[in-house]
């Protein structure tokens, strides 16, 4: 994946996939080949990717961050007055 906007959040290089700078045709094309001929990197990598999303991004853990985050913003903002 090209590591672009949050992709990062998502992706972590190397063990749950590749990032790759924007344009980088010629590393796309090797890491495709790679994971094509390493049918075990290919599945662990799928398996990782899999275990990190429902580890940090279930919906209700990322509900529960927005609600600490409102939290802490409207202590804030009660401390600013």
């Amino acid at each position: 994946s090209t590591n672009v906007g949050g992709i990062s959040e998502l992706v972590i290089d190397k063990k749950t996939g590749f990032l790759l700078e924007q344009g980088d045709l010629n590393g796309f094309v090797e890491r495709i080949k790679y994971l094509i001929q390493n049918k075990e990197i290919r599945k662990e990598m799928g398996e990782e990717a899999k275990k990190y999303i429902e580890e940090n991004f279930q919906m209700n853990k990322v509900i529960d961050s927005y609600i600490e985050l409102y939290k802490r913003l409207l202590d804030r903002k009660k401390e600013m007055r």
